[in-house]
């Protein structure tokens, strides 16, 4: 959880806290009121923010406090708390989606993750003004204020912004592989109330920038999950019962195959037999002449090749394969 003096930031993700992880890549900033995180996301994942005020605030001039949730920069409803609202462990707000009215009822939309869509650059795209588009793609954040209660509020028209597609180029490299979305649900209408703030900025502001785990595994800001060792490197007592039968499978295929392989090498030695010597004699002039054995003696003459040595590759060399232990369960 992110924490700046009495005001606390959580994102909840699923219903379970998200994983938080310390943003190393921004300065030190020297702020008191002003802090940064990285959260993992979940495609497919519904979100929303806790926010807890501790008992120990003390109000003076305010009304309320105002807890106001931005996703990707765009507005995604506030809630007030005010005095009445604190008890012996401070005061908590759940901001879950905007509510707005469309057609005389309530309306929210609730938040969720889903996977980013990158395309390559249209016609209407302007990169000139990516920076202003795209620079808070990928953050959450939670700001809290002290505000005055001016008077009764309408309910809101705004029915939120989706992401859509997103150039490929405007991304300059974040390792982005999840927007967020909104689904609409029906709701009760609520009370709304105008406010104005005090101050210049927010007395607290949260940052969390949202990222799969595979994205931040690119980023180093997580470890990358180790490669396992194959089963024949680990030590046989550190192996499961349903490894030890795997790897006792593999073993009994290589000796199968290296049964069939000697078997194999024993049959082509006995197909393989020496020749039969070739029966001589001397011609008129002296020279050698070959004669092929035959039963006949009337057999034709007939020209013989040279005798060529049939090496066969799979012959012994003299090596051994490297036995293979089998392990019983």
């Amino acid at each position: 959880m992110a924490i700046l003096g009495l005001f606390e930031a959580q994102v909840i993700v699923n219903g379970m806290p998200a994983a938080e992880y310390d943003d190393d890549e921004e300065p030190l900033s020297t702020d008191p009121t002003l802090m940064t995180k990285y959260v993992e996301a979940v495609s497919g994942a519904y979100f929303e923010f806790n926010v807890r005020i501790g008992p120990a605030y003390q109000f003076t001039f305010e009304d309320a406090l105002s807890a106001s949730a931005y996703v990707d920069s765009n507005y995604e409803g506030g809630k007030l708390t005010k005095r009445h609202h604190f008890g012996h462990d401070g005061a908590r707000v759940v901001l879950d989606g905007h509510v707005y009215i469309e057609n005389g009822k309530g309306k929210q939309y609730k938040l969720k993750f889903a996977d980013l869509e990158t395309r390559d650059l249209d016609r209407g795209d302007e990169p000139s003004k990516f920076k202003e588009k795209y620079s808070e793609l990928g953050t959450l954040r939670v700001e809290i204020w002290r505000v005055k209660i001016t008077g009764e509020g309408t309910p809101s028209r705004y029915k939120g912004k989706e992401i859509g597609s997103v150039p490929e180029k405007a991304l300059k490299g974040r390792p982005l592989d999840v927007v967020t979305s909104h689904v609409p649900v029906d709701v009760p209408l609520r009370n709304h109330v105008a406010t104005t703030q005090m101050g210049y900025k927010p007395d607290a502001t949260f940052i969390f920038k949202y990222r799969t785990r595979r994205a931040l595994q690119s980023l180093m800001i997580i470890e990358r999950s180790p490669t396992p060792l194959p089963l024949e490197e680990r030590p046989v007592e550190e192996l499961t019962r349903e490894e030890m039968a795997e790897l006792l499978r593999r073993q009994r295929e290589q000796l199968e195959i290296k049964q069939e392989h000697a078997n194999l090498k024993r049959e082509r030695a006995g197909t393989i037999t020496d020749p039969r010597p070739l029966k001589s004699s001397k011609g008129e002039n002296g020279e050698v002449i070959y004669h092929l054995d035959s039963d006949s003696e009337d057999d034709a003459e007939e020209k013989v090749e040279p005798e060529v040595e049939v090496l066969d590759d799979d012959e012994d060399d003299g090596t051994t394969d490297p036995e293979i232990e089998v392990v019983d369960l």
